[in-house]
């Protein structure tokens, strides 16, 4: 099990901003959202042992008063994901999609949204309190559940076994447009088949949710079982 924190982020970072399409595309004005929903994800618990560690102690150094001498214990709370599937060109999704997922957050298919032909589509998350009141993000992990490939001499995915800090860079595509993603070989896959953990600090709670991205019709590109965290 390895954890990454500099090489992970750039690599992250990478993987979203490479390729280019040579398609074609015709425009879309579509303004119908497609309505999706996220199932439960087949783990309770989707962290590996260290992040879980390591979230709880970032969220004590965060939010303890260090003029008390024993920490109080930690309250966590389940977030409500919001993702929006989008395109600027009628070829890479069926429609504009949005997806929610249950509370604590849930597994989404890309199959059920991403059409096989040549496009782009980018796509945005956004977090939500059980009272849904938007939530800020304090922290973002992404857990790689995708092999590593090599397309036009790229790589895409990060790795099996692996998981990386992705804060930074996760907040400054948020804030803006979102992820930029292409469906050209299929490379949208090893970019998001994987797991974000998505945190927030409160001095309340500990609020989390999680969030794997799949893509049922090409299982070739996912990690062993017995190589995901």
């Amino acid at each position: 099990m390895a954890g990454t924190k500099g090489a992970g982020f750039l690599l992250f970072a990478v993987l979203f901003s490479t390729s280019a399409l040579g398609a074609e595309e015709a425009s879309t004005d579509a303004k119908e959202w497609v309505q999706g929903f996220a199932r439960r994800g087949a783990k309770e618990n989707p962290l590996p042992k260290e992040l879980a560690k390591k979230i709880e102690e970032d969220y004590f150094k965060a939010t303890n008063d260090p003029k008390m001498e024993t920490k109080k214990p930690i309250v966590r709370q389940l977030l409500t994901v919001n993702t929006e599937l989008t395109q600027e060109k009628l070829r890479a999704l069926k429609g504009q999609t949005r997806i929610q997922t249950p509370p604590g957050g849930g597994t989404i298919d890309l199959a059920d949204y991403v059409t096989p032909l040549k496009g782009a589509f980018r796509l945005k998350m956004m977090l939500e309190d059980e009272h849904h009141v938007a939530q800020n993000l304090s922290k973002v992990y992404f857990i790689s559940e995708s092999k590593k490939r090599e397309i036009d001499h790229e790589t895409y995915g990060a790795g099996c076994g692996k998981y990386m800090d992705v804060t930074s860079y996760f907040k400054k595509q948020m804030s803006s447009k979102g992820f930029d993603l292409y469906t050209a070989e299929q490379r949208y896959i090893n970019v998001l088949r994987g797991t974000f953990i998505l945190i927030t600090y409160t001095p309340e709670a500990l609020q989390l949710a999680s969030v794997t991205f799949l893509d049922s019709r090409y299982p070739k590109w996912d990690c062993p079982q017995s190589e995901v965290l």
